[in-house]
């Protein structure tokens, strides 16, 4: 089965971590079997247009690089290049099936499966819906786009509630997934912190682009009243952004600059090390289609608390964590506490299976290709 996956949006050498989950997904396909392909382009030429063609860990990578233009002519410059790739790398051999990622991406798939009779399917994974951003046009496109797809997957349940408007039948949900290497360096032993005032000191870690998004501000505020009450308690705060002086200021302000450490920006390799040495993962965004890092946590053993958005019907559980209600400091707090408090009730084995069981590449592969055959088998 030839796959070719076309992504919204992908990983630049300005910003390799951008559309990571996209990548990954495709080489985990590649690896249980599939013939994989991923097509995407970037308006960086300086002059000529022009295709780059590389093997990216079994997942066969054209990229498009073209010269920017204003706005309406870009969109007519990526949709003749997406068809001259096409038509340069993959008319003799087509793909059996073109995987879509996000809704902007769809213009494309439906030019392709309309000229060359090959059946689309879309994921979603835009927080556009929830935050309303959704301008008259986009609505249109994701309309359109979705309605000629053969199935439209949402990657959590919040989120299928949201596009099922766009959609002439009704969505099904397939996670994301966690790399492998989570699970392979995440399997430590669980460290005693049952108490307050046990050593090492109980560590929150948390893990996000700093924008209000994310609600790391939220996170701060929370931990300086937790800090009164258990002060042997640390928060670790890793990823850059625009906020990022302003909540050290605020960390400076709440009295608890000495025990909450801002690392800036990690490798994914360093960031599972800093799961590693944390006992929990907190991160209350205030809006969340899905949310990598919670998993990649759990792969880890780790318990996890994050608010109540579109994903937290999806992630969470009563062996994993909490949910807390959206912008709540007090209850953001009230959980933090109480995980401290009763540690001892969260395995790092079974929290680990259990995210194996749902969000591993095996698990969510067969559902995405269970998908793919379907389709195939259906005309």
């Amino acid at each position: 089965m030839h796959i070719l996956v076309i992504p919204s949006w992908y990983r630049s050498a300005a910003s390799p971590q951008v559309g990571s989950f996209f990548r990954e997904q495709a080489i985990a396909l590649a690896k249980a079997g599939c013939t994989v392909s991923l097509l995407y382009w970037y308006s960086d030429a300086k002059d000529k247009a022009y295709f780059e063609e590389l093997d990216d860990e079994g997942v066969r990578t054209i990229l498009v690089h073209y010269k920017h233009s204003p706005y309406h002519i870009n969109f007519l410059l990526q949709r003749h290049y997406v068809m001259e790739a096409f038509r340069k790398f993959f008319k003799e051999s087509p793909p059996d099936i073109i995987h879509v990622h996000s809704f902007m991406a769809t213009s494309y798939a439906r030019l392709l499966s309309r000229k060359y009779r090959i059946p689309y399917i879309v994921t979603e994974h835009s927080s556009a819906f929830a935050r309303n951003l959704l301008t008259r046009r986009k609505k249109w496109i994701a309309r359109r786009g979705f309605r000629a797809a053969r199935r439209v997957v949402a990657v959590s349940d919040g989120l299928k509630a949201r596009i099922a408007p766009y959609c002439n039948k009704e969505p099904i949900v397939i996670p994301n997934m966690v790399s492998d290497s989570f699970f392979q360096q995440g399997a430590e032993e669980k460290t005693d912190c049952s108490s307050a005032q046990a050593a090492p000191p109980f560590r929150f870690l948390s893990v996000g682009y700093l924008n209000r998004h994310k609600g790391m501000d939220l996170l701060i505020a929370a931990f300086a009243q937790l800090e009164k009450s258990y002060p042997h308690s640390e928060l670790v705060i890793c990823g850059d952004g625009p906020e990022k002086e302003s909540l050290k200021k605020q960390a400076a302000d709440e009295g608890v600059a000495s025990c909450v450490t801002f690392t800036g920006n990690l490798s994914r390799q360093d960031v599972c090390r800093q799961m590693q040495q944390a006992q929990a993962f907190v991160l209350p965004s205030r809006f969340e289609t899905f949310g990598i890092v919670f998993i990649e946590a759990l792969a880890c053993g780790k318990p996890v608390i994050m608010a109540a958005t579109d994903a937290s019907k999806t992630i969470v559980n009563e062996k994993n964590g909490f949910v807390v209600p959206l912008e709540d400091i007090p209850a953001l707090t009230e959980s933090m506490k109480s995980l401290i408090d009763h540690y001892d009730r969260y395995d790092p084995g079974v929290i680990r299976e259990d995210c194996r069981r749902r969000f591993s590449e095996q698990a969510v592969c067969q559902q995405i290709m269970a998908v793919y055959q379907e389709v195939l088998q259906d005309p």
